[in-house]
């Protein structure tokens, strides 16, 4: 029974220490530790040893058994006295005894526990900050859709907090009491207050529009990052009164009106330049009241009239003008173009050293040429070479084959150097336009065979109606030569006239027809070969005359033709072409 008490009463050994541990001071123990952890490893040593001890003598003094102890076996017993004075005996020497490997599993097991515990505690926190914050973010989100974001300024004015209908009546209160400021160019800025015309603001629903497309959810952002809106206002005001301020203001003032000057071609040095248009301060009133009408209406208070071209007048030639360029480019081109004429063995330059003096340059360098003057002075120029170069209607001197030198008049105006003038001026303004160098001849609407003093050369036709011959060379050499009859010499009206001539055409065979003054048929002659140069008066052949040559036509002359031999005008017909000037003279 005894034996059986004993192990009842008896606790196990662990018990024992869990029980003496606990009644420890935890908090000197752990500061005994750290202290302990931080000496050297000398020192460690003795209290392991210490420890070990401590733990025999504790073992040597209670004999436990491993039996725990029965719930009605309490009473004291001298085994159970034991153990308690075992416990006293560990309270004397609690301080220098250090269980380490019970005291870090409890550390770790506290500071677990803590950190759960304020693990705990801020979860608890945040959320309740969370949740806190969220409905201060919805209660904001409901009510900036309704007001402007802190900080929004609408055209300048600050409208932070405001609901629509507010800003509407700020707007109308802020607007009449605005001055317009209107910068005219080159002068002093004046102003228009909104109240000398009758000015009211109209709500245009703009307000309206900006609160709708702002976004509530961005009124957080909105208090960092201010907001400058823009809204397109409206008002209405007295146009009459507009129209009247306009006129008084100093800008509009005649004093102060100066033209705009157009833009203009200078010469610097070889170069073409073209100087820009100068911007008056002649006022357009009809533009420039739209201009300030509209503005006012949509409640602009500085309007910038300098930058409003359209509210002055304008130069009717401005640096762009198409005609102003292409007449600067063909300007450049005097500079290049060279034209040399040719006239067989002379040749004649016009180059822009020339072309440079037909320009009008005034003191300032400034060039203003028009299409027509430009034309004007080409004209000029090929009309001197006309009178220079043109032989048609002159008298030649003309080397006859019996050796006389002869006088000859182009009577008809049908042979010669003639320039077609009007050609020959389109072409030359074409050239320095263009900025040709050319070498060639003028464009000429009659040629000759040669030049010089003798244009008639060495391809003619000699009619000497004195000695009553003729001869037909080419290149100089001699072709045909036959006795003629000519016209009839002691009749005036049927005398065959000196000069020099073309051949018109030629016809095989013909009928010739002559009239009397009064229009009446004189005669109709059929011949086999027709060759006229001088309205009616040509070569034929002649089968009706006894013979040719000598003086029979003073008796039995023609009516003004040269009558040939039929042979003769046969021969003549197959050699004859327009090529060939026909000499006539006495």
């Amino acid at each position: 029974m005894d034996n059986k008490k004993r192990r009842s009463s008896a606790r196990p050994q662990s018990e024992v220490y869990s029980t003496a541990y606990k009644k420890l001071d935890k908090t000197s123990v752990e500061k005994d530790s750290e202290k302990k952890m931080e000496d050297d490893k000398g020192r460690s040593k003795d209290i392991s040893i210490k420890k070990e001890d401590t733990n025999k003598e504790i073992n040597k003094e209670i004999p436990i058994k491993n039996n725990r102890k029965s719930s009605h076996t309490r009473s004291a017993s001298p085994n159970s006295k034991r153990v308690n004075s075992s416990i006293e005996s560990v309270k004397d020497k609690k301080r220098k005894v250090v269980y380490t490997s019970l005291e870090k599993e409890e550390i770790k097991a506290e500071k677990k526990r803590k950190r759960r515990a304020f693990m705990k505690k801020f979860g608890l926190g945040v959320a309740t900050a969370s949740v806190i914050a969220g409905g201060i973010y919805l209660a904001g989100m409901y009510y900036y859709s309704g007001h402007f974001f802190y900080g929004t300024r609408i055209n300048g004015i600050n409208v932070s907090n405001m609901t629509p209908s507010k800003v509407e009546e700020m707007l109308s209160t802020e607007v009449s009491k605005l001055d317009f400021t209107i910068i005219p160019r080159g002068l002093a800025p004046e102003t228009i207050q909104a109240a000398s015309l009758d000015y009211q603001y109209e709500p245009n629903g703009s307000v309206l529009k900006l609160i709708k497309a702002q976004k509530a959810y961005k009124w957080v952002e909105a208090i960092i990052k201010k907001e400058n809106l823009e809204a397109p206002l409206n008002a209405s005001f007295n146009k009459e009164k507009l129209k009247n301020k306009i006129v008084e203001m100093n800008f509009t003032k005649k004093e102060n009106q100066v033209a705009p000057k157009d833009a203009y071609i200078v010469l610097d040095g070889t170069e073409f330049k073209i100087v820009p248009e100068t911007d008056g301060t002649t006022v357009n009133l009809r533009n420039t009241y739209k201009i300030l009408s509209k503005a006012i209406s949509n409640v602009e208070k500085e309007i910038n009239l300098g930058e409003k071209p359209d509210a002055y007048v304008k130069a009717n030639i401005t640096r762009d003008n198409q005609e102003l360029l292409d007449t600067k480019k063909a300007f450049q081109n005097f500079t290049k173009a060279k034209i040399t004429y040719v006239f067989g063995d002379e040749k004649q330059v016009l180059d822009g050293n020339i072309i440079k003096d037909w320009l009008p340059i005034s003191d300032s360098g400034e060039i203003r040429l028009s299409v027509d003057d430009f034309k004007h002075h080409a004209e000029e120029y090929v009309e001197k070479l006309a009178a220079q170069h043109d032989t048609v209607g002159t008298t030649r001197q003309f080397q006859a084959t019996d050796g006389r030198a002869i006088q000859v008049s182009d009577n008809a105006g049908v042979y010669g150097w003639k320039i077609d003038k009007q050609s020959e001026v389109a072409q030359l303004i074409e050239d320095i336009k263009a900025g040709h160098q050319v070498e060639r001849e003028p464009v000429y609407a009659l040629r000759a065979n040669a030049h010089g003093v003798n244009d008639i050369g060495n391809t003619y036709i000699e009619v000497d109606m004195g000695r009553q011959v003729m001869y037909v060379y080419k290149d100089g050499q001699l072709l045909l030569s036959s006795n003629i009859v000519s016209g009839q010499a002691n009749d005036p009206s049927r005398v065959t006239p000196s000069g020099i001539y073309r051949l018109y055409n030629k016809q095989s065979p013909s009928i010739l027809r002559g009239r009397k003054p009064d229009g009446s048929l004189e005669y109709a002659t059929q011949v086999s070969f027709w060759m006229p140069f001088n309205g009616g008066i040509g070569f034929h052949d002649a089968t009706w005359q006894a013979y040719f040559g000598g003086d029979r036509y003073y008796y039995a002359g023609s009516h003004g033709c040269i009558n040939m031999p039929y042979d003769r005008a046969s021969q003549l017909y197959q050699i004859i072409d327009s090529s060939y000037p026909i000499v006539c003279f006495y």
